[in-house]
Formats: structure tokens, C-alpha cells, sequence
């Protein structure tokens, strides 16, 4: 019996296939004659021989090297306004869970900065843990936040999230020339100039107009509030806060919760359901709340409450705040002009719910057992594709790394086409060096023949149309013909095998990122994008279509749930300023 412990090297990546051997080496005793150990007795027999021997088993396994199975962040808005000079504090938080090994650790950072464990990490069951990382201040900018979870063997996978805290602007009173908010200022004082009240002038003013109408005509034309006042709102809504602020202090508590009752009921419709269905569902199994979330497309988390829990609110319960949170409903009572909601919660659960489709998409059609397809290849997407284009920015910077890594292989391999030498043994010398020894003649006359060769070709990383023009060029090269700028097309074709080969990593890396061919990092070609004259070798014409079909019609779908979500909270369109004019 014997038993050995390896310690595998470090730097292989999982999934790597490790072949272990075990050796044994010794001796055979022989009698020579019948094979047998020599027996003790009064006759000699004859002297055993020593024959060594080595036998030699072996065993191929797979690295386990699995990241953790689920990283998340909840959704928070992309988007968020804060005061001039002041940070901007909320809580993130997520969910991380490994099966296998569980999760020791979770950790976030901001902008680079050094990783800190979570504020919270809790057990949800089943290898989940919910994490949450309270009071980050974030400064006006552009920010990504990075959240990396260890599992039970200190594998951990890293996803990323961009949000931008933006600080309103106070536009000056050239910005203003044209505004609604300008014009109201002029008729304002127009009457106040001109118009007389009982013979009295100079009695119309803004504050008595607010007092009038029930309407902030005071505070409209401030600088400061010239964002709200020139956002779009329904007329009937202006009408709605009027009749509120004159009735207010006559009506009964029962009938303000009433009213609040009825507008959660109507948005709990508008999106397709009722509360009593939504109680009903509280007890039924999963897939019957998996069905009802798909349906609303809202998507379902894995713990509870989840979000129908949190829609499942009594419509004699809720209050002003939980339905502005829940469907960015601001109430008809209180200040018209205060800042509006960062984003409604049923909004941001379509949208991430939208976007874990197109991951399930992505990883179904790119990891697929007919090979891997990177989302980001810098031959399919320019720099003009990407939606942000800064450092911090998981497309952006690993668009920079493969563009850059492209460039350095195709520089190296224009080389050993051009050394000295006959052109014939460079031609060969880069063709063993960079995609391997493959044997062109031979495969040539095969595919001459009628024969399949696609299968060997793969192995190579070569397409079919491409292995042929290679043979055309070498066939060329042993009949005495030099080759000009058909070189180029060959650097192309051997760049292209080179990043075929890691396809596969690339596929690692964008899952680590969490990168996701979507609207929120990819945008469509520019009138004025140019083509490479050699990209033909470099990215195949159905690949290149397919990119930008696929991100077209996710531009849609977004667009499609956004303008249909607005159209359920709004009735009408128009400025606050000018309407209320």
C-alpha cells in the first residue's frame, strides 16, 4: 500500500486537465527454470536471477478551481442626484453563494481602493449568504464599485458595478434665455408692472400667485429648483396637488389612506396583477412565484421576502413613502418641487431581471459546446462601441488588454515573416511557431480529394477558408513566387488563430467581470466607423452581424420597458413651469 500528498503548482487556472502518474521500479526474483523462489531442501538449485523492473499507471483529472456560484449586487440606480459639496451615502448589498464549499469571505471596494469585508454577511441556506455594505460615501463622479466573494477553498470571483453621482447644475441666465421658467419669471413681472387688483398696482406677485393658485410660482424660477421645475408632469397631477392643498385639513385620515390604497391597487394592475393574487402566491410553491415574478418581469431572487414579498404590501398599509419607493409614484401631497425618487424599486427589478436574461443568453450561445465566443473582441468592437471609456470600466479595460495583446502578436509574427532568409522557410518557421505543427501539403491534398478536414483544422484554430488561402500562398512560395502584400493576410489569419486559442480565458474573465453584451456597456456603430482592410480574417462576417443584431434588438427591449413604465405613472407630458403658467 502506499499514499502520497501532491501540492498542485500554483498559476493553473480550473478546469485545466492534470495527468498524475505513479511509478513503482524494482526487482523480480527468478529460479530460472520454473519461475519459482527457490525451495529449501538437500539438492541446490539453481541460483535465482534479479530481472528490475518499472510499471508505470497513470490517472487524468480536472483542476477544481471553481469560482464561487453566485455573486450579485441588488439593483440600485445607475444614476443618482446629491446636494453641491455633499457625498452621496447609501447602502450596496448583494448576494454570494457557493454550494460546494460555501462562502468564507465577501468583500467590496470602491474605485480601486483596497477590498474591506462587508458590514454584514448573512446565512440564507443552501451554500447563499445576503452581504451588505452600509453608509459608502460617494463624491459627485463617476464611480465602480467592485464586490469579490471567497469560498470555502479561497477561490473567489470578483463582479463590478458603475454608478454616477451627479450635483445638479445652477444654469446661469444665458442657459436660461429660452426656458420655461424665464418666461414665467418675464410674466410675473409683466403683472406685477402693469396689473392693478381693486386699483392698487403693483399687487400681483409670485408669492401672492403661489398663495392664489396653490401652485409654487415663488419658488419655480429659483436657479436651484430649475431642474424639478422643468421636469416632465401630467396636467391632471397639477390639478390633483391643487384640490389636495385646499382640502387638506378637512379630510379624514381613513380617506387619505384610501386614496393611497386605490393608486397602489392601480399600479398593481397596471403591472398585470392585484394584490389578492399576490397574497395568494405568499404560500404557493416556487415555481408558481417564479412564474408569477416572469410574468411581471420582475425576476425572483433566492431568498425571502423577495420581491413579490415586498409588492405584497395591504393596500390599507401602505404609506407614501413605500409606494413612491415601491413604483415611483410621488404622492399629490407635500411639496411639488422636492427632489424626485432615485428610481422606482419594480423599475430596477425589470431591468436587472432584463439583464440576468441576456447573461443566461450569453453564457447559453458564447459557452456553448460549439466553442467558446467572447462578448468583447476588440475585431468586433471598436473603442467607438463602448459606452464608457474610462479606465475604471470593466469593457473598457479589457478591451484595452486584448487590443493591446492583439497588437503585440501581430507585430511579433510581421516579424518572422520578414526575417532574412528564403521566404519559404519563414513562411513555415511562423506558421509552426504560431498556430503549430500543422502539415498544409497534406491536409491541402485531403481537402483536394473531397475530404473533411474541419475536424484537424479545429485543433488549429483555423477556419476552413482560411487554412485554404494559407496553402494557395505556400503553394505559391514552392513554385518560386514571392508573396507581397498577400503577407498581410497571412499575419491576420495566424493573429486570429493566436486569439481563437484564448477564447476561452476571455470567456473567464468576462463572467468574472460580470460583463454582459448590454445597452449599460455597448453602444452601436458611429456613422463614421471605419474598417479594418484585414478584419475579414480577423472577424467573420456572421459574427460581426450577430454582435450588433443582438445588441440592437437589447437596445429595444430596454427602451421598450422603460417608455412602457413611464407611460403607466404618466398620463401626459409637459414642464411644471410652463403648465402650471
Amino acid at each position: 500500500m502506499w499514499a502520497v500528498d501532491l501540492e498542485v503548482p500554483g498559476g493553473i487556472v480550473g478546469g485545466t486537465s492534470l495527468h498524475i502518474a505513479a511509478t513503482a521500479s524494482g526487482t523480480v526474483l527468478s529460479a530460472g527454470t520454473g519461475g519459482h523462489l527457490p525451495n529449501p531442501g538437500p539438492d541446490p538449485e539453481p541460483e535465482p536471477t534479479e530481472e528490475p523492473f518499472t510499471r508505470e499507471i497513470g490517472v487524468d483529472v480536472v483542476l477544481d478551481r471553481s469560482v464561487p456560484d453566485v455573486l450579485t449586487f441588488d439593483p440600485f440606480p445607475s444614476v443618482v442626484d446629491t446636494e453641491r459639496g455633499v457625498p452621496h451615502v447609501r447602502d450596496f448589498s448583494g448576494n454570494a453563494g457557493d454550494r460546494s464549499s460555501g462562502i468564507s469571505a465577501v468583500r467590496f471596494r470602491v474605485d480601486g481602493g483596497p477590498f474591506a469585508d462587508v458590514s454584514e454577511l448573512t446565512d440564507s441556506g443552501d451554500g447563499l449568504k445576503a452581504w451588505r455594505r452600509k453608509d459608502v460615501a460617494l463624491v459627485a463622479g463617476d464611480h465602480t464599485l467592485s464586490v469579490q466573494a471567497l469560498d470555502g477553498l479561497g477561490n473567489h470571483r470578483e463582479v463590478t458595478a458603475v454608478i454616477r453621482v451627479h450635483e445638479p447644475v445652477e444654469p446661469g441666465l444665458a442657459d436660461q434665455v429660452f426656458a420655461p421658467t424665464r418666461y414665467l419669471h418675464d410674466l410675473v413681472d409683466f403683472a406685477h408692472r402693469y396689473l392693478d387688483v381693486a386699483g392698487v398696482p403693483g399687487t400681483v406677485t409670485s408669492a401672492v400667485l403661489a398663495a392664489r393658485f396653490g401652485q409654487p410660482f415663488d419658488r419655480l424660477v429659483e436657479p436651484a429648483r430649475f431642474q424639478q421645475a422643468v421636469a416632465p408632469v401630467s396636467q391632471t397631477r397639477i390639478a390633483v396637488e391643487v384640490l389636495r392643498g385646499q382640502v387638506a385639513s378637512t379630510v379624514p385620515p381613513e380617506v387619505e389612506q384610501r386614496f393611497r390604497g386605490l393608486a397602489h391597487r392601480s399600479f398593481l394592475r397596471s403591472l398585470g396583477t392585484s394584490y389578492e393574487e399576490l397574497r395568494d402566491t405568499r404560500t404557493a410553491g416556487d415555481p408558481a412565484r417564479v412564474a408569477l415574478a416572469d410574468r411581471l418581469g420582475v425576476g425572483m431572487t433566492g431568498t425571502r421576502p423577495d420581491r413579490l414579498d415586498q409588492l405584497t404590501t395591504p393596500p390599507d398599509r401602505i404609506t407614501d413613502d413605500a409606494l413612491e419607493t415601491l413604483s415611483g409614484y410621488r404622492s399629490t401631497a407635500g411639496d411639488p418641487l422636492r427632489p424626485a425618487t432615485e428610481a422606482a424599486l419594480v423599475m430596477l427589478w425589470r431591468r436587472d431581471a432584463l439583464r440576468s436574461r441576456w447573461r443566461q443568453e450569453d453564457e447559453a450561445a458564447r459557452d456553448s459546446a460549439a466553442g467558446p465566443r467572447p462578448v468583447l473582441d476588440p475585431d468586433l468592437v471598436g473603442q467607438a462601441n463602448l459606452r464608457n471609456p474610462r479606465p475604471t470600466d470593466p469593457a473598457f479595460a479589457l478591451w484595452t488588454q486584448r487590443t493591446a495583446a492583439i497588437s503585440a502578436g501581430l507585430a511579433e509574427i510581421r516579424h518572422d515573416l520578414g526575417a532574412g532568409g528564403p521566404q519559404l522557410s519563414r513562411f513555415d518557421q511562423a506558421v509552426a511557431r504560431h498556430v503549430g505543427t500543422i502539415d498544409l501539403p497534406a491536409l491541402a491534398a485531403q481537402d483536394a480529394a473531397g475530404a473533411d478536414i474541419t475536424s484537424p483544422l479545429a485543433a488549429f484554430e483555423l477556419a476552413l477558408e482560411a487554412f485554404r488561402f494559407m496553402a494557395r500562398c505556400r503553394g505559391l512560395l514552392v513554385d518560386g513566387v514571392e508573396l507581397g502584400a498577400e503577407l498581410e493576410d497571412v499575419a491576420a489569419i495566424l493573429v486570429q488563430a493566436q486569439k481563437r486559442g484564448q477564447f476561452r480565458t476571455w470567456r473567464r474573465e468576462e463572467r468574472q467581470a460580470g460583463l454582459v453584451l448590454e445597452p449599460a456597456s455597448f453602444q452601436p456603430d458611429p456613422p463614421s466607423a471605419e474598417t479594418d482592410p484585414a478584419s475579414r480574417w480577423r472577424r467573420g462576417a456572421a459574427e460581426y452581424a450577430d454582435w450588433r443584431r443582438t445588441l440592437a434588438g437589447r437596445i429595444s427591449a430596454a427602451d421598450g420597458i422603460e417608455s412602457g413604465y413611464v407611460k403607466v405613472l404618466q398620463g401626459g407630458r409637459g414642464d411644471h413651469a410652463a403648465q402650471t403658467a
